[in-house]
């Protein structure tokens, strides 16, 4: 699989060439230096996933029965890391898709932050007729996304949800015919604002959820504090009594 990266306004997208059906090691290893690249770049404020279905309905490893090894548990980490670098972006991260998305490539998608898809998009979570679990966290992710009830409708029944269902249930945040327009309008709004301050937003967010709510309360009131101190901080407001618009350099 060729996996490009498109640099526009401090929005990076990354765009699958060839629909696969199988994902593969080589396909992860691809996307775990694109993720490196990205989070290396000062230039880099949000990443949009572009059509996540082309990821690949299934597991290249899947395809045969293999015992429990200390190689076979390796090969399933290598298998998974992609996408598990993905979830870790300290950038944003937009998720896009206009097809059926079940295995790899609902993984990636849940891996995103925001989520937008075409009318004609369905959902599924085949692993338990295939008796098995997710590969790279998506029952995890899921149950964090819409909650335990309708993480396990999804999980243990398989069945294909559509758009509307999914909307109503939180796994999405929007669905049109133009959602390809609609991710790089939303990445450009984000790319506008201080890039510290939406980086700090997401891992308050995302460290939040496994903390109590105390716990939680504390760790954003410390993000707070640290992020008065920053010099794009300064130039918000400087920006916002001079009636212009801020120059963010992140730091």
């Amino acid at each position: 699989m060729s996996i490009e990266i498109n640099l526009n306004d401090h929005v990076a997208t990354i765009t699958f060439n060839d629909k696969q059906e199988v994902f593969s090691v080589e396909t992860s290893n691809q996307l775990s230096a694109v993720v490196e690249e990205l989070e290396l770049s000062s230039r880099v404020d949000v990443v949009i996933l572009e059509h996540a279905e082309n990821a690949g309905g299934k597991w290249a490893s899947l395809n045969s029965v293999q015992s429990p090894t200390n190689e076979r548990y390796a090969e399933i980490r290598e298998l998974s890391a992609g996408i598990q670098a993905i979830a870790a972006l300290r950038q944003p991260v937009i998720a896009t898709c206009a097809g059926d998305l079940q295995g790899p490539g609902m993984e990636l998608y849940l891996a995103a932050d925001i989520r937008f898809a075409e009318l004609n998009s369905t959902f599924r979570m085949s692993e338990a007729a295939e008796d098995r679990l997710p590969m790279s966290g998506a029952g995890q992710r899921l149950v964090r996304a819409v909650g335990r009830a309708q993480a396990l409708r999804m999980l243990l029944l398989g069945s294909p949800m559509d758009v509307e269902e999914a909307f109503r249930i939180g796994l999405i945040s929007s669905s049109s015919n133009t959602t390809l327009a609609e991710a790089q309008l939303a990445g450009e709004e984000i790319a506008s604002r201080g890039p510290l301050a939406v980086r700090t937003f997401k891992e308050a967010l995302h460290k939040g959820a496994e903390m109590t709510l105390e716990q939680a309360l504390q760790y954003e009131l410390d993000l707070t504090i640290l992020l008065q101190s920053t010099e794009d901080r300064k130039e918000g407001v400087d920006a916002f009594l001079e009636k212009r618009t801020p120059d963010f350099r992140a730091r």
